[in-house]
């Protein structure tokens, strides 16, 4: 979907999409579009006391994949205290096949189920209420929990965020410019 899109010096996906009329993304619950006051931009809030049921997909389900190739990505939320986080990114790999790693504070160890790699991440409670950027190497989270038994990175198909937060931007950023400032 985005593949033709050169990533420099980055692509925000929810930018891109914002700028189609969000025909892509896929929105479940009680997800607002606003303006954040602190920021001074359009923001993404995810307010539903379930995260399941309250979701952000980019793409929506059923849509082509992403295929951005760059293996940095960045996320720029504002979590809420006291309720859980749940993020997930759907990885392409050379051999053809998807994994989804999985970031949340209620997991208590990293772990494999089937396609789906669980990543804890308790440290991110104290950031809650504050803006706060998530970044990933893609491959090198793929490498480490999958070595080469599903192949290596190949592109970004896409993203699903299931949490009560806010979400401001997502960068993609390629290779050659992963510390350039967002």
């Amino acid at each position: 979907m985005l593949a033709h899109i050169s990533p420099r010096p980055y692509v925000d996906v929810l930018k891109h999409f914002a700028s189609d009329n969000w025909e892509e993304a896929g929105f479940a619950g009680d997800v607002q579009q606003r303006i954040d006051k602190g920021l001074g931009k359009r923001v993404f809030a995810l307010r539903g006391r379930t995260p399941s049921t309250n979701c952000l997909s980019v793409p929506r389900i059923g849509r082509p994949p992403l295929g951005l190739t760059s293996k940095y990505l960045y996320f720029e939320v504002r979590l809420t205290a006291g309720r859980p986080f749940l993020l997930h990114v759907d990885v392409l790999t050379t051999q053809r096949s998807v994994v989804r790693l999985s970031l949340s504070d209620r997991f208590k160890e990293t772990k494999r189920c089937g396609t789906v790699i669980q990543l804890p991440c308790p440290e991110l409670a104290g950031a809650a209420g504050r803006w706060t950027v998530l970044g990933f190497d893609l491959a090198a989270l793929l490498w480490v929990h999958e070595g080469n038994s599903s192949g290596d990175f190949d592109s970004l198909r896409g993203f699903v965020a299931c949490s009560r937060c806010s979400i401001a931007r997502c960068p993609v950023f390629p290779v050659s410019n992963a510390f350039s400032t967002p």
